[in-house]
């Protein structure tokens, strides 16, 4: 049977892009912007490539993870509530237990910082213990509560022998008149100390850190020339003094020696070397002398604690 074109129908009034569209055997085409149905009109596996899965049977899970086994899309499933997805390497990823794993560290230590980057761990404290610190540098530590963080201590003399001058009224520096340069001797100890360059009666040692704390404790026979005479010394690092000891003399120095003792807390502040000298100041002729005395062995005797 012959088909008669009753209507023509014009491109005119449609725009770039549309198709014209059949709306049934009654009705007029049209032009219209093309769509198509993803549920009715589109079937098979879309590729990876054209934005597809490659997957007809990908399953949809709540709370799954999504990832590919190099060719298609696969789904990992939902995990346990705290797991964390783990790489299985070129295998297929999966949920697994957070368990930390650490090394270098201590059961029932407390982990501190050994650098911007590293970290250690100290002991395990004893019960009853707190965890002290030790100043920069130094890892902190359990301690007994209100013990010393060391046990750095040292003790020395100089020779009996050894003979320093008082003449100024002010304190300074004492004047070596002995024989033979200052001999500092340790007698025991675990704090390295040398003796104070240009022969004044004096100790150099480096403090473990910048907070240290330490007591210097010195004792030495001192005199005069003249009868009624004040006699004064002071231990300082030259800038810090750290105690003064003031005496009465009431006869010459060959009549009446008395041993005088100085102690005090210094706190030097740095962890470079430091000095600390004992200075003397008289209204007349002062010294720190043992010479006479031979039954003694030191001129002065010096006690240095770490407390701190």
């Amino acid at each position: 049977m012959s088909q008669i074109v009753t209507k023509f129908i014009s491109a005119t009034g449609s725009t770039s892009g549309q198709v014209l569209t059949s709306n049934g055997p009654t009705a007029v085409p049209s032009w219209q912007t093309p769509s198509i149905s993803l549920t009715s009109e589109v079937t098979g596996v879309l590729p990876i490539a054209n934005g597809g899965t490659d997957n007809g049977s990908l399953p949809v899970t709540a709370g799954g993870v999504i990832y590919t086994d190099g060719t298609k899309f696969q789904n990992v499933g939902a995990g346990t509530s705290g797991q964390v997805l783990t790489s299985n390497g070129s295998s297929a990823p999966s949920w697994a237990t957070n368990t930390p794993s650490f090394s270098g560290l201590t059961t029932n230590g407390v982990i501190y910082a050994t650098s911007s980057t590293t970290v250690g761990s100290t002991s395990a404290g004893t019960s009853g213990y707190v965890l002290t610190s030790n100043g920069s540098g130094s890892a902190p530590t359990f301690q007994a509560p209100g013990s010393s963080p060391t046990s750095s201590y040292w003790s020395g003399y100089f020779a009996r022998t050894d003979q320093w001058q008082v003449t100024t009224s002010s304190f300074g520096a004492l004047t070596y008149d002995g024989s033979g340069g200052p001999a500092l001797t340790q007698r025991q100890g675990t704090i390295t100390v040398t003796a104070a360059g240009s022969s004044q009666p004096g100790i150099t040692f480096t403090p473990a850190s910048s907070s240290s704390v330490y007591i210097i404790t010195v004792g030495l026979i001192g005199g005069t020339n003249g009868s009624g005479d004040d006699l004064a010394f002071q231990l300082t690092d030259g800038t810090t003094t750290i105690t003064t000891s003031t005496t009465r003399i009431y006869g010459s120095y060959s009549d009446d020696q008395p041993w005088i003792s100085m102690s005090g807390i210094y706190v030097p502040g740095t962890s470079s070397p430091v000095t600390v000298n004992i200075q003397g100041a008289t209204n007349g002729t002062g010294y720190i002398n043992n010479s006479i005395a031979s039954a003694e062995a030191a001129s002065i005797e010096w006690t240095l604690l770490q407390i701190m």
